[in-house]
């Protein structure tokens, strides 16, 4: 969005019938300066990021996306880029982070412990217990296969 320049004052030089000159000069505002979008916003948290665009008459948006480094609510860029120079009210994308992207627990139904083990760590998730006899074969897990979790979730393996 581009200002149109505006007048703000004016002097002009007049002559009147007394013989007094008068002077009066014109002011031209080209609108308010232009903002920079400043460094340091990435890994902070939104609402933060948010009031310093605003304090400097930036227009934020917020767009939401899965981050596997990027902790939730936390920034992970913007757009335009550091240092772009934008006009007041100009919008500032911020995309922030919803964390890691939930997985699919993986079928290990019939896998040996170690190999229920290896998947479903592969997978992201961590080991909560062993429930049956370990040189049995998987008979479920909980959660259940199929099902998505966030990173790091804890799974249960119930053995025959």
């Amino acid at each position: 969005m581009s200002h149109i320049p505006q007048l703000v004052s004016q002097d002009f030089l007049t002559f009147d019938y007394v013989s007094r000159y008068s002077r009066k000069r014109s002011l031209i505002s080209n609108g308010p300066d232009q903002r920079t979008v400043p460094a340091g916003l990435e890994n902070q948290g939104k609402d933060a990021v948010v009031n310093v665009l605003k304090g400097l008459r930036l227009n934020p948006q917020l767009k939401d996306e899965f981050n596997e480094t990027v902790p939730k609510d936390m920034v992970i860029s913007v757009d335009p880029p550091v240092g772009t120079k934008l006009e007041v009210d100009a919008v500032v994308t911020v995309t922030v982070s919803k964390g890691p992207e939930p997985r699919v627990v993986p079928n290990t139904v019939g896998m040996t412990l170690n190999q229920a083990t290896t998947a479903l760590e592969g997978a992201g998730f961590k080991i909560s217990g062993v429930t049956g006899s370990p040189s049995a074969r998987v008979l479920i897990t909980n959660p259940p296969p199929g099902e998505r979790y966030p990173k790091d979730t804890l799974v249960q393996i119930i053995m025959r």
